[in-house]
């Protein structure tokens, strides 16, 4: 090789990251047409080198390649989308996972590749992009490629998890993580909106875990006072509908709810709801009720009348201190409801997120926005995709989904010994019966 050809090929492998760049030169070079795709589809070639697809198509593809094939008809014996190709070699950082190779969201998807990134955002852009497929569908990650300026953020990347299990949600009607939802996501959505409406998500998800799988015990019956009915909030669809109708916080609840010493009645004429009060035990350590705060629509100020009417209510009650609170059960009530919440988007993606994350999620104790996607773009070259997998046994048999056994053993995980027989009778069967054998294995 002259000095000329050497310098050429070593700039043509440079952008390639090690430990890649050593096994695109590899192999390169005995073959010009395959050191070719170094400029003309580095994506190709990092393809091939990483592992992408099965023995025989890489074997095919190359074939192709070698042949002076057109690069298009390489790519499809690979199966790997042609919008790729606009991408430089800095952009490739680890294997691939398996890609849709649609042709409408192919030509979509090349529409949208940024032109002119630099190494680091163009990495980060396709990264992104790909972790949005792999974490919900092709669809979303569109909109993350269209909005790509703003997604290159360290802030958006902290609310990725977020805002993708939302618009995953916001398609599964039958989940109860869909009924929390104020608005659903949709493609034509602003990323501003987006941010917005995701946060309102969480927010609910936590008033939900707040309240439990039972909601919140009243300290009092239901009563009524001059007129005025006093109703107890006691489940998420209460506070949800409450905030709603009287355009209050109600719905961001949490945090004022997280010591178990705050009760919200809705007070109510002729059925229309008119104020909202709430009351803790008082601070004279006497553990009798006190009014906290009492408010109308919109935050406004009682009337008068609602005042008499609360104060002739509370009056009224037996003289009884606020009962103790058993952190155990509001503990597991909280676990029951994250994992309600959570298990339909775990179970179709739980190969996608590390097992500690997965913990932190059902059990309430993740940062907001520190979950980090482990999707199969991190896999090492050679091992299974860490997506659960369908596979039949032996010919004609039933279908059998193979979990990930990193998934199955964080599921395990948050599961009390005491508890798991019956939660397990609630998943689906194909997931309660991976996780039988596991039990029957340990």
């Amino acid at each position: 090789m002259t000095p000329l050809n050497a310098t050429r090929r070593q700039a043509r492998l440079l952008p390639f990251r090690q430990p890649w760049r050593d096994l695109v030169g590899a192999l390169t070079c005995c073959n010009a047409s395959l050191e070719d795709l170094a400029e003309s589809f580095p994506g190709l070639l990092f393809a091939l080198v990483s592992g992408y697809g099965d023995e025989k198509r890489r074997q095919r593809c190359a074939e192709l390649v070698m042949d002076g094939a057109p690069l298009r008809q390489a790519a499809r014996a690979l199966g790997l989308p042609w919008w790729l190709r606009k991408l430089p070699a800095a952009a490739f950082t680890q294997p691939l996972a398996k890609l849709a190779d649609d042709p409408a969201i192919a030509r979509r998807m090349a529409s949208l590749v940024p032109p002119a990134l630099s190494d680091r955002d163009s990495a980060m852009w396709l990264h992104r992009v790909l972790a949005a497929e792999q974490a919900c569908h092709e669809r979303f990650a569109l909109w993350i490629a269209r909005h790509k300026s703003a997604t290159l953020g360290v802030a958006f990347g902290r609310r990725f998890f977020l805002i993708a299990a939302w618009a995953w949600y916001s398609e599964r009607p039958d989940t109860f993580a869909h009924r929390l939802i104020a608005k659903p996501w949709h493609p034509r959505m602003g990323l501003r909106a987006a941010l917005n409406e995701a946060e309102i998500w969480r927010q609910h998800i936590e008033l939900a875990a707040r309240l439990g799988e039972d909601g919140r015990q009243p300290w009092f019956d239901d009563g009524s006072a001059h007129g005025y009915d006093f109703v107890a909030l006691r489940t998420v669809e209460d506070f949800l509908a409450e905030a709603e109708a009287m355009r209050n916080c109600l719905d961001q609840y949490a945090s004022e709810l997280a010591d178990g010493l705050s009760h919200v009645i809705s007070i109510r004429k002729n059925g229309e709801r008119v104020a909202d009060l709430e009351i803790v035990p008082d601070e004279d350590g006497s553990g009798l009720p006190a009014i906290k705060q009492l408010r109308g629509p919109r935050n406004a100020r009682a009337h008068p009348q609602v005042w008499r009417a609360t104060r002739a209510w509370l009056a009224a009650q037996p003289c009884r201190p606020h009962p103790v609170i058993d952190e155990e059960r509001a503990r597991l009530a909280e676990r029951r409801m994250r994992l309600r919440i959570w298990m339909p988007y775990l179970e179709a993606f739980g190969g996608l997120i590390e097992p500690q994350q997965g913990h932190a999620i059902v059990s309430g104790r993740a940062r907001r926005g520190s979950t980090r996607l482990a999707y199969a773009l991190a896999a090492p070259v050679g091992e299974a995709q860490p997506r659960p997998q369908r596979r039949r046994l032996r010919g004609r048999g039933p279908e059998v989904i193979i979990f990930p056994q990193a998934f199955l053993h964080s599921l395990a995980s948050f599961m009390d010994d005491d508890e798991a027989d019956g939660r397990i009778e609630e998943l689906s069967e194909p997931l309660r019966d991976a996780l039988r054998r596991l039990r029957r294995r340990a």
